[in-house]
């Protein structure tokens, strides 16, 4: 996403611009005018948003604002001073679609960009962001991930990236055969230095086209993440990469659901026994009262034909929900995998296991409503 910045004096737009930078977006010297040159830069296309400073001339701030409204279809966003409410006021007549604090300019604008509706080309360069999640250990949340990343990569090589942000035992890079130089801890510790460039250097590239972040291989436990941290991290992401997979793990703390509430879609693995069903449904119940909406949530049940399992027909009673997809007990394959570093889908391309989750794969790319 390509951002204008317009201003009385450009030449003190550098801190804004480095704001832009680290939330992944694009805003070059030359894209911070002055007002009076504001209209001649937004004729020459090429805007997704556009930032307009109100200082001390803020006629000449308001003006511009007006004379750029007709000249893009990019949404135009006001920052200044809260302290004048008739500022606010005048800004949003003049063709603002929000005013933001200067203060607080960075955080101000994460919200905003979750909530804007930007032109078409920006629309394009958002990519897809999934988390795996669920209530229950052990039910294969890795595993999933790991396929659902790897089966989007065979259609966007080096354009999808899978990121471990659970607090439990790291698994990811010793189940991939990684020996990864930066780790997601070096990442998140640093985080209000990170940018996009910064996220992909830290990423280990794996051969088959999956840009992964992952703990150190020998965690035993990790330390709680800041949720700040993990909303730049998705928020970086998402710009960078045409899809996003994150593993969130069990162990559910806020950085987790701050997670959940950043993606398109959130996958709820779960188990089909009583102790199982009963975590899942606690769990639905929980992202409820958190406002995350229902259509952006997937159950699936992972480990599925196994003797003594809930029918499904049970299963979705018991949670008032529809299971989405059935991915089928296969240990053998997955031990297959896991003892060559390598996904199912790279190790046994043609097992029902494989076929499953890229089945999974296909339904996620579904479109949001």
């Amino acid at each position: 996403m390509r951002v204008v910045v317009a201003q009385e004096q450009p030449g003190q737009t550098e801190q804004t611009r480095q704001i832009l930078l680290g939330l992944g977006l694009e805003c070059k010297a030359d894209d911070c005018v002055p007002f009076a040159e504001l209209s001649v830069r937004l004729s020459q296309g090429s805007v997704d948003l556009v930032l307009v400073h109100i200082g001390e001339n803020a006629a000449e701030a308001l003006d511009s604002m007006r004379q750029a409204g007709p000249l893009t279809s990019a949404p135009i966003l006001a920052v200044g001073p809260m302290t004048d409410a008739q500022h606010v006021a005048q800004a949003q007549r003049s063709g603002a679609r929000q005013y933001l604090d200067e203060s607080l300019l960075q955080a101000e604008l994460e919200a905003a960009l979750e909530h804007l509706h930007p032109t078409d080309s920006a629309k394009k360069a958002q990519g897809r962001v999934v988390s795996v999640v669920s209530p229950t250990p052990g039910s294969g949340v890795t595993t999933i991930a790991t396929n659902l990343a790897f089966c989007w990569a065979i259609k966007n090589p080096e354009r999808v990236a899978l990121l471990e942000l659970g607090r439990g035992t790291a698994e990811l890079a010793l189940s991939l055969d990684l020996e990864p130089r930066h780790t997601v801890e070096e990442v998140t510790q640093n985080w209000e230095r990170m940018d996009a460039a910064l996220l992909r250097q830290c990423m280990a590239s794996h051969p088959a086209g999956v840009q992964v972040l992952t703990h150190a291989a020998t965690a035993l436990s990790v330390a709680p993440i800041d949720p700040r941290a993990v909303r730049k991290a998705v928020i970086l992401a998402r710009t960078i990469f045409a899809a996003a997979v994150l593993d969130l793990g069990h162990n559910l703390y806020e950085e987790h659901f701050e997670a959940m509430r950043l993606c398109d879609l959130v996958v709820v693995v779960v188990r089909l026994d009583i102790p199982g069903l009963r975590q899942a449904r606690q769990l639905l119940s929980v992202l409820e009262e958190r406002g995350l909406p229902a259509e952006r949530i997937r159950l699936v049940a992972n480990r599925y034909g196994q003797r003594g399992q809930l029918s499904w027909k049970k299963a979705e009673e018991a949670l008032a929900c529809k299971i989405a997809a059935y991915i089928p007990e296969d240990p053998g394959k997955v031990n297959q995998a896991l003892n060559q570093g390598l996904p199912v889908v790279q190790v046994s391309k043609l097992s029902s296991i494989a076929r499953s989750f890229g089945k999974l794969a296909d339904l996620l790319n579904e479109k949001v409503v």
